[in-house]
């Protein structure tokens, strides 16, 4: 029977319409005559911190002690100040953190101040917030001088005792510290200068009407997709477990794989600032749900196709556990250089997926049978999902180097909107695969009926044969029973009334041994019939 497959322009309508999805939901409103976009401002940076350097006098920041950003993310790596400390891959986390000031002038015209004043006397109030796409390690927000968020988390030492690097952070600001003309936001950061967290990462920071920011932040996309990233986890791990066969561990594998998404996804966003307010604990879970959902996305292809794990992926399983293990345990954090050195490992691994495990026994090894019917159609669906999560992960790991301020939206989520397309993928290589089962086993009913009916049919003609015998016997002894007993009776009653008469003595003798033996001969008779 010719299976029916989801064509391959449903399965791109559906991956493309969900990343377009994902960049629209990223589309900032610029409605309000609130809006500035502060990556559009010039912003200053300097060592340590004191309320006077950001009071909003009038007079304009010189370059002197502060130092301007020239490009890229306002993290205090990228400023140009002096004797920074860099770091390196098998760099410990510094104890003894440093404190730092950034500070981003802005203008609120005429316009901006009415909106203000017309949100007061209207039934909707309008109010001032700022969003920060990332914001690390410990921080205080200023606005001309007023601390609007603090999240400073330090021992007596000084040390940072619980971290708070941050994304998605929105706050709002008092509209009685806005005043017309020249502002000053203000960010206060600690942190060690080598980690591109400190400071404010990414490319995506902005001043609005706070309800347009809280509107954005409230992404059902997100939610949505982490229903089904969950929902997807619980549903084939419950027929893993009703099928109990390791020949079905590709169930299991995408369980994981789901389950492990909806981690990462959730450790990615801003949610998780109130779940898990220690940004250390948070970062470690995202990373080790990074690498395990890329090994559990390996092992579901290679046991799929292959029904084995070949020695590279053992070997990058290996430096998987080495890189956490001394990243975690030895060194205390992730460092930002062995996070570069996991994604380019990933991208590499990803290309040995694509052209070992994909491509090379789909297109140019065509006399090597693969483990499962149809190949071609289970194997086109991972070419295109495999290719999709290929292309974003390498936008995303150019764009951090290259491309960060090209690029109108955030990079950051292309890698975990792209896994969508590989989790459809193996989906409908799951759901065809679970076809293939549901056939065998209509084969196998069909077949059992077949034997059943037949078994049955020899048991009615050897039923009907015993019958048959059955009634013969009963035929034959109730004849045997008349033939046997009819003369035998006359012999007895015919000796029975001689022997009523006047006899000879021997004639009596012989006539009574007749009659004996055959009341003998009589008994023996219908013991035997009677069985």
């Amino acid at each position: 029977m010719k299976q029916q497959t989801p064509g391959k322009s449903f399965f791109l309508t559906i991956v493309f319409v969900v990343m377009f999805a994902e960049i629209l939901s990223q589309n900032i409103g610029r409605q309000s005559p609130l809006y500035i976009n502060l990556m559009e401002q010039s912003a200053y940076a300097r060592r340590g911190f004191d309320l006077a350097y950001i009071q909003n006098t009038g007079d304009p920041i010189t370059e002197g002690e502060w130092v301007r950003f020239k490009k890229g993310a306002r993290v205090i790596r990228n400023a140009p100040l002096e004797n920074l400390r860099k770091g390196s891959l098998f760099a410990r986390r510094v104890n003894k953190v440093e404190e730092f000031t950034i500070v981003i002038p802005l203008e609120f015209g005429r316009e901006a101040m009415e909106y203000l004043e017309n949100g007061t006397r209207a039934d909707v109030l309008h109010t001032a917030g700022v969003y920060f796409a990332a914001i690390g390690e410990n921080w205080e927000v200023y606005f001309n001088g007023s601390l609007i968020r603090s999240e400073m988390h330090l021992d007596e030492n000084g040390h940072i005792s619980s971290h708070r690097f941050w994304r998605d952070l929105y706050l709002p600001i008092d509209k009685e510290l806005i005043v017309e003309g020249a502002n000053i936001l203000a960010v206060r950061v600690l942190g060690d200068p080598a980690l591109d967290s400190t400071g404010l990462r990414t490319r995506i920071h902005y001043i609005d009407d706070f309800r347009n920011i809280t509107g954005q932040q409230l992404n059902y996309y997100y939610i949505a997709l982490s229903t089904i990233f969950i929902f997807s986890a619980i549903t084939y791990l419950l027929i893993f477990l009703f099928m109990r066969s390791r020949q079905e561990v590709n169930y299991l594998m995408f369980s994981v794989f789901s389950f492990l998404l909806c981690v990462y996804s959730l450790m990615r966003h801003g949610t998780i600032n109130t779940i898990i307010p220690n940004s250390s604990i948070a970062r470690l879970i995202e990373y080790l749900s990074l690498m395990l959902l890329i090994i559990a996305y390996s092992a579901f292809i290679e046991m799929s196709l292959r029904r084995k794990i070949t020695v590279v992926s053992k070997g990058y399983f290996v430096f998987c556990a080495i890189l956490a293990f001394t990243q975690i345990f030895i060194l205390g954090h992730w460092g930002e250089e062995a996070i570069m050195l996991l994604d380019v490992s990933i991208f590499s691994y990803l290309c040995y997926i694509i052209f070992y495990n994909i491509l090379y026994p789909f297109v140019f090894n065509k006399k090597r049978q693969l483990s499962e019917p149809n190949p071609n159609i289970y194997v086109s669906y991972l070419v295109m999902g495999t290719l999709i999560i290929f292309f974003c992960g390498t936008l995303e790991i150019l764009g951090f180097m290259f491309l960060f301020n090209l690029l109108p939206f955030k990079i950051a989520t292309l890698f975990i909107n792209s896994t969508i397309a590989v989790q459809i993928a193996m989906t409908f290589m799951l759901s065809q695969r679970f076809g293939v089962l549901y056939n065998q086993l209509k084969q196998s009913n069909i077949m059992l009926e077949t034997t059943v009916k037949e078994r049955t049919r020899e048991l009615e003609e050897q039923t009907a044969i015993a019958v048959e015998a059955s009634q013969a016997k009963s035929e034959f002894l109730a004849m045997m029973s008349h033939e046997i007993r009819t003369p035998l009776s006359a012999v007895i009653g015919l000796s029975e009334v001689e022997l009523q008469g006047e006899l000879a003595e021997e004639s009596r003798n012989n006539i009574t041994q007749i009659y004996e033996s055959g009341s003998s001969l009589l008994g023996i008779i219908n013991d035997i019939l009677d069985i």
